[in-house]
């Protein structure tokens, strides 16, 4: 049973941060710093998962997200993190094609429990 997670976000920190929770709650973990790179990490892993920045420069997360949706399907699941409080800009983003959003700054224990939550979702419809 394959728990693979795709982690983007543009600030180092807060991927080294959740590399290290993820992984010690026994997720595969792969990091990209850019939605460029992530894209790429995508196509070479097809994780279970992705857990994305919304607000990035370059590709943000909206672009990103439809860039995943153009793949062969079935994509992983899309779960945004953002420092955005806009309700427009949220409900934007589940018109969009993401399964949830966390906050930031979040809990890492909510962060876990939303992503435990898709990917065991993930894994009954698989």
């Amino acid at each position: 049973m394959s728990k693979r997670i795709l982690l983007c976000d543009d600030e180092i920190h807060i991927l080294r941060a959740a590399e290290f929770k993820f992984k010690r709650a026994g997720y595969e973990v792969i990091l990209a710093g850019s939605g460029d790179e992530a894209l790429a990490r995508y196509q070479e892993t097809r994780p279970d998962l992705v857990l994305l920045d919304m607000i990035m420069p370059g590709m943000d997360g909206f672009e990103l997200l439809k860039a995943l949706q153009a793949l062969p399907p079935p994509i992983a699941p899309v779960v945004f993190v953002t420092a955005a409080q806009d309700r427009d800009m949220l409900l934007r983003a589940f018109d969009a094609g993401v399964v949830d959003y966390v906050t930031k700054p979040f809990l890492p224990e909510e962060r876990l429990a939303r992503v435990n939550a898709q990917i065991g979702l993930k894994l009954a419809r698989d």
